[in-house]
């Protein structure tokens, strides 16, 4: 059995805005905090070095422009190759709703905790991105 990690968070920009700085390099590298090589396109990879620790890289089997993006890690430590990542973008009123789902961990996975941490980060520093 796996479980999935999940995140919400609601930003003041659009659909569309939200959607380009998570699949643009040059914005993703503004406010990604590290180094940011690749693209992100069907079956195409994104390798992002945190300035934190560990690289990790994504390719991408999913875009729906202003709505959805679907990516597999295909390399970092641990346990991650092979989990899924989704961000699903929902306009509310003026605000975009980010939902970002985090799939295939082990629920005794001694990195989870750290992983479900760091998400919630990730989502705050693109909110502080997109909502300047």
């Amino acid at each position: 059995m796996t479980i999935s990690l999940q995140h919400s968070i609601n930003v003041n920009a659009s659909p569309a805005t939200v959607y380009q700085a998570l699949t643009n390099l040059d914005q993703i590298a503004r406010w990604h905090c590290g180094q940011v090589n690749g693209e992100v396109a069907i079956g195409q990879t994104l390798t992002l070095e945190s300035d934190e620790g560990p690289t990790f890289t994504w390719t991408t089997r999913e875009l729906i422009p202003s709505s959805k993006i679907v990516q597999q890690c295909t390399q970092g430590p641990g346990s991650s190759t092979g989990k899924a990542l989704t961000f699903q973008l929902r306009e509310s009123g003026q605000h975009t709703s980010i939902e970002l789902s985090h799939d295939g961990w082990d629920p005794a996975d001694p990195h989870l905790p750290r992983c479900n941490t760091h998400w919630g980060h990730v989502l705050h520093r693109l909110k502080a991105y997109v909502d300047q």
